[in-house]
């Protein structure tokens, strides 16, 4: 019984974590009591530490080549949001591919502020949290294919998907969006453990990241700038 818990929760969870619900996560929480939060965090690390090894080896060594996690998820979270490599619209396109995978409600409900005054619109950050894109540029296009790959099956990124994005993104831009999907697939986490009820009922609540690395969201973006800039 223990068992068949478990490995129903991990399958799904590596398969899609948006199909979770009460039949699976239920049993999971009966079996394992008060280990079963502990038990889902070291799931997204293991699962997503797979996937981050797998795209590592298909884009080739160019990229910088550390291989550990940071000694805690919470420092690896806030050392991601502070890398600055890649621009604010790929990296909120990318953040909200997952999204929209990964079915997060909290996730789908904010829009990065940066990401929103770089376009100049809110349009195709919307289409995506929908999964109707509207029409992209071909860096666009191939990030989030480069997400779908590292989401669905990194084995299956392949050279051609991997010479477009060479085409599009330096290696710290390529190492930024690796480490972009990684850290925010863990919502993996909160949808798994039913944890991503949105706050806000309709619209989005704008977000941006503080000096520390810490997410700062508010419907008002003017709370967010001035907690969030010198």
């Amino acid at each position: 019984m223990r068992d068949k818990a478990i490995a129903n929760f991990v399958d799904q969870f590596a398969i899609d974590v948006s199909g979770i619900d009460d039949t699976l996560r239920g049993p999971l929480f009966e079996q394992l009591g008060a280990d079963a939060m502990g038990f889902v965090q070291a799931l997204y690390v293991i699962d997503l530490g797979i996937r981050r090894r797998e795209v590592l080896e298909r884009l080739g060594s160019a990229l910088p080549a550390e291989a550990e996690l940071w000694p805690t998820l919470f420092e690896y979270m806030r050392t991601v949001a502070r890398m600055k490599s890649l621009d604010p619209v790929t990296s909120e396109l990318v953040r909200l591919r997952g999204a929209a995978a990964h079915d997060c409600r909290i996730c789908k409900s904010r829009l990065s502020v940066q990401a929103v005054e770089a376009f100049g619109s809110a349009e195709p950050f919307a289409s995506v949290v929908a999964s109707q894109p509207t029409e992209l540029s071909d860096r666009h296009a191939v990030a989030l294919a480069f997400v779908d790959a590292v989401i669905a099956q990194p084995t299956e990124l392949d050279p051609a998907t991997v010479t477009k994005l060479r085409a599009h993104f330096s290696s710290a831009e390529l190492h930024e969006m690796l480490h972009d999907v990684v850290r925010n697939s863990a919502n993996k986490f909160a949808v798994a453990v039913g944890g991503d009820a949105a706050v806000v009922d309709e619209g989005f609540e704008y977000y941006d990241i503080d000096a520390a690395g810490d997410v700062v969201a508010d419907v008002d973006r003017e709370v967010v700038r001035a907690l969030t800039r010198a």
